[in-house]
């Protein structure tokens, strides 16, 4: 037969102190915004008070000595931080209930994502933006190219679509990812054009085309990628050196 003991002990110390331990697992649930992912940080509290007992009879305040997270705890997605609020009481009825209150602080971790979905999309528009320099006349290599390319960007989506949060809001890697769709859709969409010109006759008119895509592309792609790189890294550095940067700016 099993016998199970609940992992608690009392002491009665001779300065009428009585100490109570017991050791607890809590499986917790916290809602998280992922509206800014995935650069996005997240706030859970946790917070333990009573129900029977105000502050008239008792107090709860945290062993500042005693307090420690073991350091072989190391989630792969997010750094974290713990903070610890003892003063945290609560009111209930016009009595005040003792309480704490643990925050945990979580900062995701930005570089597997820049490997995994921002490098490969970046490079998938460069190489739309590079089947531009191929001869319009070579249908075989310059309409396979910037067609797989759009392929290619459909999958990686999917391939994303799989390991990420499922929300029902646009996040800002969705922003990036239908941002780098539209620039690789408009170098096949140019290219569709530049054949209908030639098909009629127009050579000029394909050529003149083709001279612009060459500048206008490159100059979506760089704005485009300036833009969202400076939101992220905004959004990625810490609060106070947000903060000093703005006081150097706003001096």
């Amino acid at each position: 037969e099993n016998l199970y003991l609940t992992p608690s002990s009392i002491r009665i110390y001779s300065n009428n102190t009585i100490r109570y331990a017991a050791r607890k697992t809590l499986k917790v649930a916290c809602m998280m915004n992922f509206q800014q992912f995935p650069v996005d940080a997240q706030v859970c509290n946790l917070t333990l008070h009573s129900f029977a007992y105000t502050t008239d009879h008792y107090q709860l305040k945290f062993d500042s000595f005693n307090n420690y997270i073991d350091d072989q705890i190391y989630p792969v997605q997010f750094k974290y931080e713990v903070t610890y609020d003892d003063d945290f009481d609560m009111m209930e009825y016009d009595e005040v209930q003792p309480g704490l209150l643990f925050q945990f602080h979580f900062t995701r971790r930005l570089t597997s994502h820049v490997m995994q979905e921002y490098l490969p999309s970046f490079l998938l528009m460069m190489t739309a933006y590079g089947s531009l320099y191929l001869p319009p006349i070579s249908i075989n290599a310059r309409g396979s190219t910037a067609l797989i390319t759009l392929l290619n960007i459909f999958t990686l989506n999917s391939g994303i679509r799989k390991i990420i949060p499922k929300v029902a809001y646009t996040t800002y890697l969705d922003i990036w990812l239908e941002g780098c769709f539209a620039i690789i859709f408009l170098v096949n969409f140019e290219y569709i054009w530049v054949l209908c010109f030639m098909t009629i006759g127009k050579v000029k008119s394909a050529q003149k085309l083709e001279s612009r895509s060459k500048i206008v592309v490159p100059s979506l792609i760089l704005l485009f990628t300036l833009l969202i790189s400076s939101l992220l890294l905004l959004l990625a550095m810490p609060s106070t050196c947000v903060n000093y940067m703005y006081w150097i700016f706003a001096k």
